[in-house]
């Protein structure tokens, strides 16, 4: 009985006949059709004394306007102003007729007509009757009440007002209109799915991200789960029981009501409406290895349809929400038609056949990671446009058909890379590489931690200057710059393998070097460093330092010392100065590398 009923209930939802209800001139309008709803998805959860319920959660088609984070202040107010209209209702003359919107989501009960004379009497009195007898929040301190310990309803039914028309509290959630006293124990409801389903119906309006995250997890929370404690009893003595390596197993209450659905076939998670397919990014060498297992892939349709003229100009997703692929030799209706096509797979054909039902159908490609490198970038591609019929070569080919060495550069060169962790992975470099005490090895140490994190690390290759800060060390070694770059890819090498990754993972085994020209600048380290921190520079970071950190007097004794030392050799040949190294040695937290940027 209740499955049958929430089916029907279902195709009432579905057809809209439950919302944006209105009245016009005294009559009923009802404009709704088998488009009202832009998708649908419920479970059915079982309560301890065995009674079914389902959770549903669906989109309108005609429903407000979203509020989001970029919006200002008075497009907010204006669009929360028009949720609360389409939550309460309100009338308008359009035409010169007389136009009520009913409410949407009501929580106050309509009161009883005395002497019901007409039909609309006789309904209201019903539908009150319905009200205070399913829809009338009873807090309760029993083992799965709402009464918390301090003695607060958890749902807040303790702490409503009365209050003549719906508003928002601080946290986005809707107070609803509670005109009277006698409301502030109503639960919100749809006064037509409650005539329609003469039973408990609670509807709320989502309005925030953090709604809709709290909806999907009570939607897919699951069966109760309890933990069970396996103990034995050692031999005789009663007192002595022992706990075999205190095995907790995750136990599930399933009530008969529960079990007598599954043997006879109901499904608890039933598939959403309309029906969502995910499709799978695979590089070419990964789809090779299942077409070597004899196992045939979405990307193996795709890349082996780009021939056929009629589906060349089809994204990833376009593809497969109008065709599927099939082994299986299509049916005689189908031949005659002539609406499928044949690949070759293996030894054997492939039929690919257009969706006969013109469904609504979600499809959708599977999330990647962005640190997971190369397969994110093509995923990228793959989503933004079609791939021509040079297949697989052509997916490192755009714009103008020029060729790339790897995902990642032929997504930067699209355009696709643009956003927060292009530009993050950038500035946090860039910052790094004008720091004066990193050094080259710590700023690749730095690049592969980007990279591994999913940032966008390619054009930091192809930036002369930021590439050079990190082969400085091997090109004062007297390495040309192409041999340098060589020594920097092994780095980067060792440093993703500690993290089980590989240069080609990410794009960066090729030779991206490419005859960059690198702007030394300058002959010898000290020159080149003289060159971008000039004097007047370096007096005005001593002037700072000297007003933001103080050298402390055991600090401005050695500071002393050190510049005396160095001033009193400046003026003496280069032939006549011995090398000297010194070195500020001092305990953490002492001051040490408050005197070394102060010299």
């Amino acid at each position: 009985m209740f499955h049958e009923k929430l089916k029907l209930f279902k195709e009432n939802l579905m057809n809209g006949s439950y919302f944006n209800n209105k009245m016009v001139d005294g009559k009923f309008v009802n404009d709704g059709n088998k488009d009202s709803v832009v998708y649908i998805m419920y479970v059915i959860e079982y309560q301890h004394r065995g009674l079914p319920h389902a959770h549903i959660v669906c989109q309108l088609r005609k429903s407000p306007p979203k509020v989001f984070k970029d919006d200002d202040d008075m497009t907010v107010k204006q669009k929360e102003a028009d949720q609360i209209r389409f939550i309460d209702g309100y009338e308008e003359m359009v035409d010169g007729k007389h136009i009520v919107y009913l409410p949407n989501i009501v929580a106050y009960r309509p009161g009883k007509v005395g002497n019901p004379t007409s039909a609309d009497h006789m309904a209201q009195n019903i539908y009150d009757e319905l009200v205070g007898e399913h829809m009338l929040h009873k807090c309760s301190d029993a083992e799965n009440g709402c009464i918390l310990d301090n003695g607060k309803c958890k749902r807040n039914y303790d702490s409503f007002v009365e209050n003549d028309a719906t508003s928002y509290n601080e946290k986005g959630y809707p107070l609803y209109k509670r005109p009277f006293e006698r409301d502030l124990k109503v639960v919100p409801h749809n006064v037509f799915m409650i005539l329609d389903w003469c039973g408990h119906v609670c509807v709320e309006y989502a309005t925030s991200v953090k709604s809709c995250l709290y909806l999907y997890s009570y939607l897919f929370k699951g069966t109760r789960k309890d933990k069970v404690v396996g103990t034995v009893n050692n031999n005789n003595d009663e007192d002595d029981i022992v706990n075999e390596n205190q095995i907790y197993i995750n136990g599930r209450f399933l009530c008969s009501m529960d079990a007598t659905g599954r043997v006879l076939g109901y499904c608890n998670y039933p598939k959403q409406t309309p029906n969502t397919v995910c499709i799978a990014v695979k590089r070419e060498a990964d789809v090779n290895y299942f077409t070597f297992k004899n196992k045939v892939c979405n990307m193996y349709v795709y890349m082996n349809t780009r021939h056929i003229e009629a589906l060349e100009d089809l994204t990833f997703v376009q593809f497969f929400k109008q065709y599927y692929y099939s082994l299986q030799h299509p049916s005689s209706s189908a031949v005659i038609n002539e609406d499928y096509y044949v690949i070759r797979f293996r030894h054997k054909n492939c039929y690919i056949k257009r969706y006969v039902n013109q469904v609504l159908r979600l499809v959708r490609i599977e999330s990647i990671l962005p640190d997971q490198g190369e397969p994110y970038y093509l995923r990228l591609i793959l989503k933004n446009r079609a791939i021509n019929r040079r297949g697989w070569y052509d997916t490192y080919c755009y714009p103008y058909n020029v060729k790339h060495d790897s995902y990642q550069a032929a997504a930067k060169a699209a355009g696709y890379l643009d956003g927060e962790l292009y530009d993050e992975g950038i500035e946090c470099f860039t910052e790094a590489a004008m720091s004066m005490i990193i050094t080259p090895a710590r700023l690749r140490q730095i690049f592969a931690m980007l990279t591994v994190n999913g940032f966008h690390t390619y054009n930091i290759i192809l930036t002369p200057d930021l590439l050079c800060t990190m082969l400085q060390d091997f090109i004062d070694l007297g390495n040309p710059d192409y041999k340098a770059f060589k020594m920097f890819q092994i780095h980067i090498r060792k440093l993703l393998k500690l993290e089980n990754k590989e240069l080609k993972d990410y794009g960066l085994h090729i030779n991206i070097y490419n005859g960059l020209h690198f702007q030394h600048g300058s002959d010898t380290e000290l020159q080149e460093y003289q060159s971008v921190h000039t004097a007047d520079k370096n007096l005005k970071i001593y002037i700072d330092l000297s007003v933001q950190h103080p050298l402390t007097n055991e600090q401005k004794y050695i500071f002393d010392d050190v510049t005396e030392y160095v001033i009193s050799k400046e003026n003496k040949r280069r032939s006549q100065i011995t090398p000297t190294y010194l070195c500020i040695h001092g305990a953490g937290g002492t001051g040490n590398n408050i005197d070394l940027f102060n010299l």
